[in-house]
């Protein structure tokens, strides 16, 4: 499937972003019910608990960035053991091997 690109004016772009974002802002709706006289106030009292924390975290300066550090134990050299070392076939010993499957065995 091809795509066109063109390019557009910077004021299209952002009339078209601003009318596809949604108008309501859910701190209307609240301040919207704080003020009416048929919300009880046991409702006011419980959004505005909701309230006051969301605030204060907003209001607050995010904490600084922790440096990253390199656990100690990752930094010591593990020892390996040399014993273990599996024995690496050499090229010859490979080619060998292969003729050795390569040809039919007979009985």
């Amino acid at each position: 499937m091809a795509q066109e690109m063109g390019l557009v004016q910077k004021g299209l772009i952002s009339r078209y972003f601003a009318e596809n974002q949604p108008k309501v802002r859910i701190e209307n709706n609240y301040s919207s019910l704080l003020y009416e006289k048929e919300t009880p106030d046991d409702v006011k009292a419980k959004l505005l608990s909701d309230l006051i924390p969301k605030y204060q975290k907003a209001m607050q300066p995010p904490p600084p960035p922790k440096p990253f550090e390199i656990p100690p134990e990752l930094l010591t050299e593990s020892e390996l053991s040399l014993t273990n070392i599996p024995e690496v076939p050499s090229r010859i010993n490979i080619i060998a091997k292969y003729i050795g499957y390569s040809i039919p065995k007979t009985r």
